[in-house]
């Protein structure tokens, strides 16, 4: 699977192509004197692409393309997504949701309970994910709160 994305400033044209194999199909084409969607990475078992709108009104969603018919779909969750989590193959793994502090959301239910665990097991902190391994199996967190100031920690199995 390859995708490609295609500006074209002179014709003011926004695509989208896939690439299956030695097949080729272009799911996403637009006239536009500007990009009005950025593409983050892919979801659903690189069945669709995950994708930021932005409107007229400067306003932006998150939403996903379907990466053999086209078709979009907006992305909803009860919280306000503060940024996708995206790994190095640019596959959507979960998404950091605004709140105080701030929780995270991850497809995978494994790894879903293991961060809840990992950012309860620090009460009264806030904890961002900063880093992590391709196989999510060691996770870097930086703590903030009134025992810990901007520390750091590496999370891994049986040491969380």
């Amino acid at each position: 699977l390859l995708l490609e994305e295609r500006f074209e400033n002179r014709k003011e044209l926004h695509s989208l192509l896939v690439y299956k194999g030695k097949k080729s199909k272009e799911i996403f084409n637009e006239k536009t004197p500007k990009r009005t969607k950025r593409f983050i990475g892919l979801m659903d078992n690189e069945k669709s692409i995950m994708f930021q709108a932005i409107d007229k009104t400067s306003e932006s969603a998150l939403s996903k393309m379907n990466l053999d018919t086209g078709a979009i779909s907006r992305i909803e969750l009860s919280e306000d997504i503060i940024t996708p989590i995206i790994d190095v193959n640019r596959h959507v793994k979960g998404f950091a949701v605004r709140g105080s502090p701030i929780k995270y959301y991850f497809f995978d239910e494994e790894l879903n309970r293991r961060v809840e665990n990992i950012v309860e097991s620090y009460p009264g902190h806030a904890v961002f994910i900063t880093d992590w391994s391709p196989d999510w199996q060691h996770i870097i967190i930086k703590v903030q709160g009134p025992e810990h100031q901007n520390i750091y920690f590496l999370s891994s199995p049986g040491t969380d």
